[in-house]
């Protein structure tokens, strides 16, 4: 099942060709039809691709190109016609003469496209499919309606629900579709599922009460072939006097209102019924606005990576621990953050290349700054070549109850960021099963550099190693270049820094402490960083390393702290 960007029932003016400054992620492709890999796609079949938002028509077409090869023959142009739906973020190729039968196409998309605020797309568009020998010559037909026909007493809420035997061109539908009360035309937007074959139509305003409502659709809808519906359609349905509390958006999701003033705030996706283009489109598309819940029983993996560019998304797995995204040790990065206020609350994530949390960046590759940040709940763990969470330029940031291990670089890193607080949350071996080692880092499991207000609190870390190799000092926390003040409360460290067999760590090297304060680089704010009723022991290592260069005013204090297994302090020239 998949949700397209949300698109008005009106045609209306073009989008916009100016847009807020705020606008710098990049775009990306969201879906396409046919998938990667099809095979026995028809000869006259159309190519939809989905992206994130917007496109620049004439960058993107020229952008675009597709070709296909018949066994060892060179690849051939295709040549063809390009609609856009009526918001621009829905591009359908039609070829001219159809695809080669038993032919290998490709259709590219290179990052010349661009969006309407001219960043260009994120990465490449690459789509290869096999074609069949036969035409699609079969008309589509209308399977099902809700609400159904001659339905009574329906919410001034409810959405209209359209089936179809196949995978339709949602412009010609949509431009083909009207819902009618009282004989008046009803604007709204239209969402897109399960590859283009349930259309969702959500009124943009509640219908009028006790009223009655007529749905038709026109023979002007036609399928990915171009084949026109056959036969035209047409349902009617009664409203009643209010709303509906529950209501049913498409397969496998449904809208609640749970303030109960007519409007959805909670959206509940079962990921069984659900794929990962369904669940991108979802959290990409304005009309979700509220709570977006995710349950699935049996638990699912998805093993795609997940953007979450868009302010304001709350999103929670029920119960926790039911969804996981595995990059399966190909993603780079498999969650991207790019929006404000953002919260994801009991993720599963693992497996990744690269950071496995961090923030999306713009077309120049520049990180795009962040505030409101909440995760809660969550499980990462297995990035092969850096951090678990990489934080930066976050503002206002919070981590609690989360568990993070088999870190290769850090565990939870933040840089440039303002107000950081890590609650309540484990970075290595306490009770995972799958568990070697915490953290790898030359410069320290938690690690915050350039930072300004951090609070950590009730965080514990376990069986964290030097990786061998590295230079200079290694902490497993680490606190450098402070702006502000630094609170550590109630910090559990043991366990590290011990031998362990293999190339890939050594034991404590110079330099190598628990916690480290490093304060070089003038001029700099006065900065406490206070250390507090914590417990660091079994670490083979000193339990502080302070180092700060001449003129700077920062100070540690520390206050109830049981060191008694480490051995001792270190400090250096410039210390207080």
């Amino acid at each position: 099942m998949l949700f397209h960007a949300c698109r008005s029932s009106d045609s209306g003016p073009p989008p916009p060709t100016t847009v807020k400054e705020s606008d710098t992620i990049a775009p990306i492709l969201v879906s396409s039809r046919p998938l990667a890999g099809d095979q026995g796609v028809a000869t006259n079949a159309g190519v939809v691709l989905t992206f994130s938002e917007p496109m620049a028509t004439a960058a993107t077409e020229a952008a675009l190109q597709a070709s296909c090869r018949i066994g060892e023959a060179p690849a051939v142009p295709v040549t063809g016609t390009v609609t856009w739906s009526g918001d621009h973020s829905v591009l359908t190729f039609q070829p001219a003469a159809g695809w080669p039968a038993t032919a290998l196409c490709t259709v590219q998309v290179g990052t010349g496209a661009t969006d309407v605020a001219g960043n260009p797309l994120q990465a490449e568009v690459l789509l290869a499919f096999g074609t069949g020998s036969l035409a699609d010559t079969l008309a589509p037909s209308v399977t099902s309606v809700s609400p159904q026909n001659g339905a009574t007493n329906q919410g001034v809420n409810v959405p209209v629900v359209l089936g179809f035997s196949e995978p339709m061109d949602s412009v010609s539908v949509e431009a083909a579709f009207a819902l009618r009360v009282s004989g008046d035309a009803v604007g709204g937007s239209f969402i897109w599922s399960s590859g283009n074959r349930v259309m969702t139509f959500r009124p943009a305003a509640p219908l009028a009460s006790s009223s009655a409502c007529a749905v038709s659709l026109g023979t002007g809808a036609r399928d990915l072939a171009r084949n026109a519906l056959d036969p035209a359609f047409a349902s009617t349905f009664q409203t009643g006097e209010g709303t509906a509390s529950t209501v049913e958006i498409g397969p496998g999701i449904t809208g609640q209102d749970r303030d109960g003033d007519g409007t959805l705030d909670e959206y509940q996706l079962d990921l069984t019924q659900l794929t990962p283009e369904d669940l991108q489109g979802v959290l990409d598309d304005p009309a979700f606005e509220g709570t977006v819940v995710l349950s699935a029983d049996p638990p699912v993996t998805f093993e795609v990576p997940l953007y979450l560019n868009r302010s304001g998304l709350d999103v929670r797995v029920l119960p926790t621990g039911a969804v996981t995204l595995d990059g399966e040790g190909a993603i780079d990065t498999i969650v991207h953050i790019g929006g404000n206020q953002v919260s994801v609350d009991g993720l599963v994530v693992q497996g990744g290349l690269a950071d496995l949390i961090t923030q999306s960046v713009d077309a120049d590759g520049n990180v795009i700054p962040i505030s409101g940040l909440v995760l809660r709940n969550l499980v990462v763990s297995g990035s092969q070549t850096d951090d678990c969470i990489q934080l930066n330029a976050c503002t206002g940031c919070l981590i609690e109850n989360t568990k993070v291990y088999n870190c290769f670089s850090h565990g939870i890193s933040a840089t440039g960021c303002t107000d950081v607080t890590v609650r309540d949350s484990v970075i290595g071996c306490r009770d995972e099963p799958d568990c070697v080692f915490g953290a790898l880092s030359n410069t320290g499991f938690l690690h915050f550099f350039k930072t300004d207000t951090v609070h950590v609190e009730r965080v514990e870390i376990f069986r964290s190693y030097r990786r061998s190799g590295g230079p200079g000092g290694s902490y497993a926390v680490k606190v450098e270049q402070a702006f502000g003040d630094v609170v550590l409360d109630g910090l559990r460290v043991h366990e590290n820094f011990l031998p362990t067999p293999g190339a890939a760590f050594e034991n404590v090297g110079a330099g190598d402490a628990v916690i480290g304060v490093v304060q070089h680089r003038t001029p700099y704010p006065e900065a406490l960083v206070s250390i507090r009723n914590g417990t660091l022991d079994g670490n083979n290592a000193p339990a502080l390393y302070f180092e700060q260069s001449a003129g700077v005013a920062s100070r540690v204090e520390v206050q109830s702290l049981d060191s008694s297994g480490n051995t001792g302090f270190v400090g250096t020239d410039g210390a207080q």
